[in-house]
């Protein structure tokens, strides 16, 4: 079944760097904010940051013991994120069950690896 992106916290998409040839499950982990930007989170199988470990079953795209890449978040346009899904260049995938969410929105609060700027913006977003 094919999702339709809709911009909102809990969304995900399949995507990668142009010379990084592996792609990861990414992760809308807030709502756009006042200027139009989201945060956004990868899942890795790096075990580097244990702060907020997902299994097989937590996603359909996950298919084994990974982590969130809290060192790699970064806040972004989500007019960018939109114009990348139109053009083919990342890939819509199932949204995340709100438990789940919860869980990695917290883990911006708590892992040490987290640079301050994003978990500011963290912050800010749940506390409005």
């Amino acid at each position: 079944m094919m999702y339709r992106f809709v911009g909102i916290e809990g969304d995900t998409f399949i995507g990668g760097e142009p010379s990084i040839p592996i792609h990861h499950l990414y992760i809308l982990s807030t709502n756009e904010d006042p200027s139009g930007n989201v945060l956004i989170v990868n899942i890795t199988s790096d075990s580097s940051d244990t702060t907020v470990r997902l299994d097989k079953g937590d996603h359909p795209f996950i298919y084994k013991q990974c982590y969130v890449a809290y060192k790699y978040a970064r806040i972004r346009p989500l007019a960018n994120i939109q114009r990348a899904i139109e053009a083919g260049n990342i890939q819509v995938h199932d949204p995340l069950d709100a438990d789940i969410l919860e869980k990695i929105q917290n883990g911006f609060l708590h892992s040490p690896f987290v640079a301050a700027n994003i978990k500011e913006f963290m912050k800010n977003y749940l506390a409005a």
